[in-house]
């Protein structure tokens, strides 16, 4: 899919609509998409990616680390160990590669300095409010771009490395895109917080348009634009399908993200998400690998720990505590989000917000979680009294 010819007719300024309430189209230019109403531009940036196929330290002799400023590349044997196997992660030990992490500013010295051209940069645009610029670009030449960006960052993941957690809760969703697929042609699939792009690694024959409010930049494949779900560049009934993995539970304002959604799906459009259920943090619990991460916090952190022993408990295990990007909602705790994330609270909150549930499917079981149990775990398969997500399929409420 190509993003910029696909933006060049469809986007519309989030400002304008958050304050105005009008979709106002965007003037494609080659520095960015321009409001003509409230004079915003959106800039287009060059977001940094490692390709872990070029990447090869040992010929570079870390070129990319030398020249970053940031410390934002490090070593890592397997990029985001979070979706494999611990067996997985130590038989790759030995292929290490380069990693970018937060601290990346997109300054491109690195893509500058690798001589494998294993480190590149994309240029994307970014549609945040709190990042567009009040004047019109001074390079006014339209933006006819048509390029795609449907590469192939990193290598799929293969059946036996991957975490029950991550195989479990993306079959299931597949299965479900499928047989949408044969019952309505689907021409616009948004993934609405696509992290690393795991869904489109999963379906690489399915052409997805992939929005974010951060760049992963150890991503499968590249995202299509920088978005807040709360205020999508999209026309309203412009989308016929959805998905949305584990994000619901991060946002500032989860209604305002329901309702982008729908004003942006079609009137027969459907939503997929996935989400946690009160049993994910016992799961967490009972993986061993997040207990090294619990008392590593301690050691770091002893004061607070003996300040209040239960309260640092508490707050330490809650799912969303780093995850939250505007930094205003209360604070969550593991209490809350266990009383919080019941199917009772998730379907309320859909109704709320005019949505009606055709489906929901029980994910995974209690040890889902647990890297060392892998292929008992597996076995286990999906559990209907302890799942640890919850995948809804979601309509718009019939006018």
């Amino acid at each position: 899919m190509s993003s910029f010819n696909f933006f060049n007719k469809n986007s519309i300024c989030p400002n304008c609509f958050d304050k105005f309430k009008t979709e106002e189209g965007l003037k494609p230019y080659r520095q960015g998409y321009h409001c003509p109403r409230c004079q915003r531009t959106y800039p287009i940036k060059k977001i940094v990616y490692a390709r872990e196929d070029k990447c090869d330290p040992k010929k570079c002799n870390w070129e990319c680390k030398k020249a970053c400023g940031k410390n934002a590349i490090s070593k890592f044997s397997i990029k985001n160990k979070s979706y494999f196997t611990f067996s997985s992660v130590i038989k790759n030990s030995k292929n290490a590669r380069a990693s970018i992490n937060e601290n990346c500013n997109n300054c491109l010295d690195c893509v500058k300095k690798c001589p494998l051209k294993a480190i590149i940069d994309i240029e994307t645009p970014v549609f945040l409010i709190s990042e567009s610029i009040d004047c019109a670009p001074l390079d006014t030449t339209e933006n006819k771009s048509e390029k795609t960006i449907n590469i192939q960052l990193r290598q799929p993941l293969k059946k036996k490395g991957i975490r029950p957690i991550i195989q479990l809760l993306y079959e299931a969703i597949i299965n479900e895109v499928r047989s949408l697929e044969k019952k309505n042609k689907i021409d616009l699939m948004v993934d609405n917080g696509c992290g690393a792009n795991l869904l489109k690694m999963f379906i690489p024959d399915r052409e997805i348009l992939s929005l974010d409010i951060n760049a992963d930049h150890n991503a499968f494949y590249p995202l299509h634009a920088i978005a807040n779900g709360e205020h999508l560049p999209l026309r309203k009934q412009s989308v016929d399908l959805f998905t949305s993995i584990n994000v619901l539970e991060h946002v500032t304002n989860p209604s305002n993200y329901l309702d982008e959604i729908k004003r942006t799906l079609k009137e027969n459009g459907r939503l997929i998400i996935a989400l946690p259920t009160p049993w994910w943090h016992l799961g967490k619990l009972l993986s061993l690998h997040h207990h090294f991460n619990y008392w590593l916090h301690i050691f770091k952190n002893p004061f607070d720990f003996l300040k209040n022993p239960l309260k640092d408990f508490d707050k330490f295990w809650a799912h969303e505590k780093d995850c939250n990007y505007e930094g205003t909602k209360q604070a969550m705790t593991l209490s809350k989000e266990i009383k919080n994330f019941s199917a009772k609270n998730w379907e309320k909150l859909f109704n709320d917000c005019g949505l009606i549930v055709e489906k929901r499917i029980n994910v995974g079981n209690v040890l889902s979680n647990n890297v060392l149990l892998t292929n008992f775990t597996k076995k286990l398969g999906n559990s209907s009294k302890h799942p640890i997500h919850f995948i809804y399929l979601l309509k718009k409420h019939e006018k």
